[in-house]
């Protein structure tokens, strides 16, 4: 697969298991380059007919998505250049409307080579991705293809969770779990409702970010950003500088104050960069 003089290459890949109505999907990926990103190619699937969607690395879950449909949203949000088609499961693995390619670049999944001893960064020894496919499909059928460059060191990666939060009623509604072991990339959160229209971001009781969301959703859209229908993503800085992330690695309290207009359920989703094995 590697022959020492290889720059790029996209090809197809992937050992794919339990194509079926109502089974789960695992896409098993080889080892020894590093993946930019994974496409996947649906016959007689929709995107939206693929939920719980993982994505391991030695086992360990590193990005979730409750469906395709929510995991293209997010990517059309982070780009104003990404283009969403129709029949494609995409699994873009850099850090999408990054201005400098460095810091577009800095999360591939790298794999070929072993991290100096000591380093406390992870080596790659296998890579997954998985899905439940739904009931009454008829002749399913998945093939994969993935953009691959050099082998490399395992370095940081993008995390993605699901979160889910349920204001009991209109007022300010706090947020003070949300998990502080990584950088804060961004956070995105489904207000199907409009359950909020205001939001203050507090690290150790400090403003970091506040206001309406009409006018970040202004400021993302005239950066590299797209604000999408029904969603509010809070980042600090949305011109693609790369370095638009909150640190409350060491903070001892993160917490977010909404004000809420209506009891609702929010599914929230959360993107953090950090090392596997955190």
């Amino acid at each position: 697969m590697y022959n020492g003089m290889l720059t790029g290459i996209t090809q197809r890949i992937g050992q794919i298991e339990g194509v079926a109505s109502s089974s789960r999907v695992t896409v098993k990926l080889p080892i020894g380059l590093s993946y930019e990103w994974v496409k996947l190619i649906l016959t007689n699937i929709t995107i939206a007919q693929c939920t719980n969607i993982a994505v391991r690395i030695n086992g360990q879950t590193i990005q979730e998505y409750r469906s395709g449909t929510e995991m293209e949203l997010c990517r059309s949000e982070e780009d104003f250049q990404y283009t969403t088609t129709a029949g494609y499961l995409h699994f873009d693995f850099r850090r999408l409307g990054s201005t400098n390619i460095v810091d577009r670049d800095s999360t591939l999944i790298r794999t070929g080579f072993p991290n100096k001893p000591d380093s406390g960064l992870a080596d790659v020894s296998t890579l997954e991705i998985s899905f439940d496919l739904a009931s009454g499909l008829t002749n399913p059928a998945i093939s994969a293809y993935a953009a691959m460059i050099d082998p490399s060191s395992l370095g940081l990666v993008r995390y993605v969770r699901g979160l889910s939060y349920t204001p009991a009623g209109a007022g300010a509604y706090e947020v003070s779990d949300i998990p502080r072991a990584m950088l804060i990339e961004r956070i995105g959160f489904n207000m199907a409702s409009g359950v909020f229209t205001e939001l203050v971001a507090k690290v150790n009781g400090n403003i970091v970010m506040e206001g309406p969301l009409a006018i970040h959703n202004q400021d993302q859209n005239n950066g590299v950003r797209v604000s999408q229908s029904n969603w509010f993503f809070m980042e600090p800085d949305p011109k693609g500088d790369g370095r638009d992330w909150i640190d409350v690695r060491s903070a001892s309290d993160f917490r977010l104050i909404m004000t809420v207009s209506s009891a609702a359920n929010i599914p929230v989703v959360l993107n953090q960069l950090g090392p596997v094995g955190r």
